[in-house]
């Protein structure tokens, strides 16, 4: 875990208050915006970032989740503001074609941190099961 440096996010997933005071979000952003084309705000691939504040130490720290392309990060409504265990992105190994994947995160896993699942998505729509990736 590092320090959070500045960045870009327009879309988090959630947020909670840890059992050791921490708050705890993932978050999907971006390193830069605008800063060779003032026309396109998009220069570089969002990832998943989870940013830990530190209300004693007044600090944040920050942990690369998951190196893939993605964005619009989403959980189970029902757990908003709580400790949760699943967590889905969409996903793509080539951006500007779109988005052609769900990538499903299991924040308990025993295997490595975050366990993930792609699911490619195929043009009438219908998602497989793609594998462990």
């Amino acid at each position: 875990m590092r320090a959070a440096r500045h960045a870009f996010v327009f879309h988090a997933g959630n947020a909670y208050d840890a059992a050791d005071g921490t708050v705890v979000m993932d978050v999907v952003r971006y390193e830069s915006m605008f800063y060779t084309n003032s026309l396109s705000a998009f220069e570089d691939e969002a990832r998943l970032y989870r940013w830990t504040a530190n209300p004693a130490t007044r600090r944040v720290s920050e942990q690369l989740l998951d190196d893939h392309a993605q964005e619009f990060p989403r959980h189970d409504d029902r757990l908003t503001g709580q400790d949760y265990r699943y967590s889905y992105t969409i996903t793509s190994d080539d951006v500007p074609r779109g988005f052609t994947g769900l990538l499903k995160y299991d924040d308990r896993s025993v295997l490595d941190w975050p366990s993930r699942r792609r699911f490619s998505c195929q043009s009438n729509c219908q998602c497989r099961n793609a594998g462990r990736r």
